[in-house]
């Protein structure tokens, strides 16, 4: 790191703040204005809006991300101060928003009361980790960074699976046979799944009669990666890897075969670690995979890469367009590139 902090100290000192305003404010890089809205956390977001509403490029940006927003000229004319509040305001929430909201757990699920243990504790590793892929990248930044109070998709997941806790244990009362099944399942989920599953299943199956609020450690796995690249102090560096990162787990929650995979643990390994900043530009080495569906495994693992050169792509193409696009409407000060 080069400061001579520990990693916690280097994320406890927020060092980004004053930085991602700074380029906000000087850089003439519309893609790094984009990341820096989307993934930056700031204690003060009222701030970016600020710098935002005095950038010279605005009509550039709200054209790019915003469409259907374009300023009339009338607008422009009578109310300038305003208008760039309003654009910038709105430029900002399409930013920082561009996921939407879709609540990460599948409430439409219900926990299979009796059965197999072993497929009930499958059946409970698809569901969590699919809710966990749900989650956009900016919460986990949040989260990772000490910002839990504005993350609200991982606090709703926490809520979720409290619930299914307190529901579990309702039923337990009413079925107490139903219990030593999921006695085997807690056994299973704590000897080959990720802790956030067995989390679950063993409070379900406490005694106390307060349910604890599952600790941030369930989801280190995510939030580990994302302090190991605030840890650089390169905002730069920290931009161009957090996009990346958030491709991949937008490719995993659009991709992943969850009726076939989920329950591949080995396969599913080599996801996770793909995630890792170290990583993100070198995918880890595949293990032997199965033949029936191999040649779908390799091209889900392919897009990866695929996805980020594609955001890339994509980006270039929307930035061209709005440039013609303003061009041929007379726009003063807009050129195009």
């Amino acid at each position: 790191m080069g400061s001579g902090l520990s990693r916690q100290e280097t994320v406890e000192s927020r060092w980004w703040e004053e930085k991602a305003l700074d380029m906000l404010t000087n850089t003439s890089d519309t893609g790094k204005v984009g990341l820096v809205c989307s993934f930056i956390p700031i204690s003060d977001e009222s701030a970016m809006i600020g710098v935002l509403k005095e950038r010279s490029d605005l009509e550039t940006l709200v054209a790019i991300h915003c469409k259907s927003r374009e300023r009339s000229k009338e607008q422009s004319v009578t109310s300038p101060t305003l208008t760039d509040e309003a654009f910038a305001t709105e430029l900002w929430r399409v930013l920082r928003f561009s996921s939407g909201y879709q609540a990460p757990w599948d409430w439409d699920w219900r926990p299979s009361l009796f059965g197999n243990p072993w497929e009930i504790a499958d059946e409970f590793h698809t569901v969590v980790t699919r809710a966990v892929f749900r989650i956009p990248t900016l919460d986990f930044v949040r989260y990772a960074l000490g910002y839990e109070d504005k993350a609200p998709f991982i606090r709703s997941l926490f809520s979720a699976v409290r619930d299914v806790c307190s529901n579990l244990r309702s039923r337990f009362n009413e079925l107490p046979e139903m219990k030593n099944t999921y006695v085997k399942v807690e056994q299973i989920l704590r000897s080959r799944y990720r802790p956030l599953a067995h989390w679950i299943v063993a409070n379900s199956l406490g005694d106390s009669d307060e349910l604890p609020y599952p600790p941030v450690s369930l989801i280190d796995f995510a939030l580990n990666p994302i302090k190991d690249v605030f840890a650089t102090r390169s905002l730069s560096f920290v931009l161009g890897q957090l996009a990346v990162l958030d491709q991949r787990l937008r490719h995993v929650n659009r991709a992943y075969d969850w009726t076939r995979w989920s329950t591949d643990l080995g396969f599913l390994e080599v996801v996770y670690q793909a995630l890792r900043p170290e990583n993100l530009t070198n995918l880890p080495a595949t293990r032997l995979l199965p033949p029936e569906d191999r040649d779908a495994r390799m091209l889900f693992l392919g897009g990866f890469e695929m996805a980020a050169r594609h955001e890339i792509r994509a980006l270039l193409r929307k930035m061209k367009f709005s440039f013609e696009r303003l061009h041929r409407m007379g726009l003063r000060g807009v050129r195009t590139q």
